[in-house]
């Protein structure tokens, strides 16, 4: 699944939003359609996420970091760790800042 996002639309990027709370889902597709992006699904966790990506891949991931039963950090080992899908874009979404787990 290689692809080049500069040569692509807003409209034809697949996006998948990560977040175990609803109204984040809401915001922040709300946003990415704002921006013209439309191809956006939405999973309430990690696993349904990387369900998800093993039946459809997107080329974009935005993801909370902390969610269970995966958070976004072990949904991020596993999508690097699989052949068809390690090069998907992943944006972490967190309120974490602290330098070792910015680091992380």
């Amino acid at each position: 699944f290689r692809y080049n996002l500069s040569r692509m639309t807003p409209a034809d990027v697949q996006i998948i939003v990560v977040d175990d709370v609803q109204s984040m889902r809401i915001q922040v597709k709300e946003i990415l359609r704002s921006c013209g992006f439309e191809k956006i699904r939405s999973a309430s966790s990690g696993l349904e996420a990387l369900r998800m990506m093993n039946e459809s891949a997107a080329h974009l991931l935005l993801c909370d970091w902390h969610m269970a039963p995966m958070s976004g950090l072990e949904l991020l080992k596993e999508i690097r760790g699989k052949d068809q899908i390690k090069d998907t874009v992943f944006l972490m979404l967190t309120a974490e800042g602290t330098k070792d787990r910015v680091i992380e």
